[in-house]
């Protein structure tokens, strides 16, 4: 989420307090994205928002933020590698679309599991994209959250049951995969805000079709809601990069596992979506398998990536 260092005395001096306010970040930063979740759920029950345009707007405050940041900063516009930038784009963007349509349709614990496999698509698919060799204690993780996703999307009556929503979520997941492949790829020619520029523009770009075919008369409560998600969005990810100057890299991306927590409990008790033993025991598998995925490349020294998808 941050283009921080990997290591908690690069920047710092570690002491007792600091790490205690890293971590302090890192909660507030996990609510916020749990938050922007409920509001996307809160849309489609309050309000006759649409994910397009829900999505459309997120990405409209994100493009201002980065186009803020890059003219105070005099930062340069310029992209060595266009291919893979806007790949990134791309996938990120059909990956956060995703994940808000999935909110809306099948709820707010489900589509986040299912969102939250990007990291496993990722580790699965780097031998083929990137070349790198995971070890074997890997693939058992991608196998284990591959089978808490069977539970979660194929009903006890089997395939015949699977809803496309369920499905949509997935590639969402897989398109998120693909996307933080392309970060780990920019990373080494590209600056932070210009890889994020690429997922904002593409994220308006993916959206635009949905958001402009639908009326933008709406009520003030629909484009509060809207305006809260993009604050809550982009609020998220610069506290989660400031907080990676206290805590190590390991500990920020298994803190971030909060968020999928939050918001099971959420869907449960804000919405009142079900949550039998078959959903429980398919999503402690998939985070089981996230967080061993995050652990496992934060030992290799990999940082952080800038602006994970969803």
């Amino acid at each position: 989420m941050g283009s921080a260092p990997s290591g908690r005395a690069a920047v710092h001096e570690e002491t007792p307090e600091r790490r205690l306010y890293g971590f302090g970040l890192l909660g507030i930063s996990a609510f916020l994205l749990s938050l922007m979740g409920v509001l996307v759920r809160l849309a489609k029950t309050a309000t006759t928002l649409t994910a397009s345009q829900v999505t459309f707007v997120r990405f409209a405050l994100g493009t201002l933020a980065i186009g803020g940041y890059v003219l105070k900063r005099r930062h340069r516009v310029h992209v060595q590698n266009r291919g893979w930038w806007v790949a990134r784009g791309l996938f990120g963007g059909y990956g956060a679309y995703t994940f808000f349509y999935a909110i809306t349709e099948i709820g707010l614990a489900k589509a986040t599991i299912l969102n939250s496999t990007y990291s496993l698509w990722a580790a699965a698919l780097a031998p083929i994209v990137l070349k790198e060799r995971p070890s074997l204690r890997l693939y058992l993780a991608v196998g284990v959250a591959f089978w808490g996703t069977y539970l979660l999307i194929v009903p006890p009556i089997g395939w015949g049951g699977v809803a496309p929503p369920d499905l949509v979520a997935l590639s969402g997941g897989l398109s998120g995969g693909l996307a933080l492949l392309c970060i780990k790829r920019l990373s080494a020619t590209e600056s932070p805000a210009m890889i994020y520029l690429s997922f904002a523009l593409a994220g308006m770009a993916v959206s635009a079709p949905g958001a402009l075919q639908t009326t933008l008369v709406l009520s003030w409560a629909a484009w509060g809601i809207m305006a809260a998600v993009g604050v809550a969005d982009i609020s998220s990810k610069l506290l989660s990069a400031y907080a990676f100057r206290y805590v190590s890299g390991t500990e920020g991306a298994l803190w971030a596992l909060m968020t999928p927590v939050l918001n099971a409990i959420f869907g449960v008790l804000l919405f009142r979506e079900p949550f039998s033993g078959r959903l429980a025991l398919g999503s402690g598998l998939v985070l089981l398998a996230c967080g061993y995925a995050a652990w496992a490349g934060r030992r290799r020294g990999e940082p952080p990536p800038q602006g994970v998808p969803g």
